[in-house]
């Protein structure tokens, strides 16, 4: 990693993001506006936009001409989405149809250099499993982020994706594995956000775009890294948000707040150290030139 990334990749877009949050969440009423819609996406994924940009000193090109460019302006109809679905907070099924045309949009989008390679019924069962894969995280996510205030939800997703950055470090894919850094120190800034202000929750803005990402960096590590992560790390990285939902049910629900975090910590290391531990097995040998 360079001073030079670390500085404008991951320093920027944590103050960015920082700055953003603490101005969203002043008060409790802006905190509950926050909460649900577009002022949490536009201060995490406008950060993370701001920290991919910086990193490649300026604007991708639009039409985007390789994968990691059509990421950007996938984040960027996120955010975009976010903001409408705050207009329809009370037009459910509208919400989660927007959201379901979106997430088969960016799969095909994001993977469609590969895709055109591939036959039909191929193109059609892998947009429509990843499609629907991204639908159902991102709903879940959404709905924990939105319910749950304090710091247990930007942790946990500043713990997965920083694995997800490792993982893909260890599998030699360094672009991605830049770019998860990005959305893990925004991810950071919201911890030290959610310490600052109790009553923040990191909501369904942010959340989508969170989620949105967390796919996207799986995605691309199985079908588009010159050395493809390992399925089963990927799984277990996509997966492992989910695993701290059990910490709101039974026993564990009745726990202190400081031991529900650690405890939804534990539960996704569950996956996360099989994850990395699998990356690094499978890691290629360095190159010798």
């Amino acid at each position: 990693m360079t001073f030079d990334f670390a500085l404008r990749g991951l320093l920027a877009p944590a103050v960015f993001a920082g700055v953003l949050l603490l101005l969203a969440w002043v008060s409790r009423d802006s905190a509950e506006k926050a909460s649900r819609g577009w002022l949490g996406a536009l201060a995490l994924g406008g950060a993370y936009l701001f920290g991919q940009a910086a990193a490649i000193s300026g604007l991708p090109p639009f039409p985007p001409i390789q994968a990691d460019d059509r990421l950007f302006w996938i984040i960027v109809s996120a955010v975009v989405l976010a903001a409408v679905e705050g207009l329809l907070s009370e037009r459910w099924p509208l919400r989660i149809a927007l959201r379901a045309g979106f997430s088969f949009f960016a799969v095909y989008f994001l993977l469609a250099r590969l895709l055109e390679r591939r036959e039909l019924g191929q193109v059609v069962t892998l947009v429509a499993a990843l499609g629907g894969a991204l639908i159902l995280g991102w709903t879940l996510l959404a709905a924990w982020a939105t319910r749950r205030p304090g710091a247990s939800v930007p942790l946990v997703l500043w713990f997965t994706t920083s694995a997800v950055s490792v993982a893909l470090l260890l599998s030699h894919t360094a672009k991605y594995a830049q770019m998860a850094g990005t959305l893990a120190s925004c991810l950071g800034a919201a911890v030290v956000v959610s310490w600052l202000r109790p009553s923040f929750a990191l909501g369904s803005g942010a959340a989508g775009v969170v989620a949105v990402l967390h796919a996207s960096f799986c995605i691309a590590g199985v079908w588009l890294a010159a050395t493809p992560l390992p399925t089963e790390s990927a799984l277990l990285l996509a997966g492992a948000p989910f695993l701290a939902a059990a910490a709101e049910i039974g026993p564990l629900a009745k726990l202190t707040p400081s031991r529900a975090v650690l405890a939804r910590l534990v539960l996704v290391s569950l996956f996360l150290g099989p994850a990395l531990f699998v990356a690094w097995v499978e890691a290629p040998p360095p190159s010798p030139y």
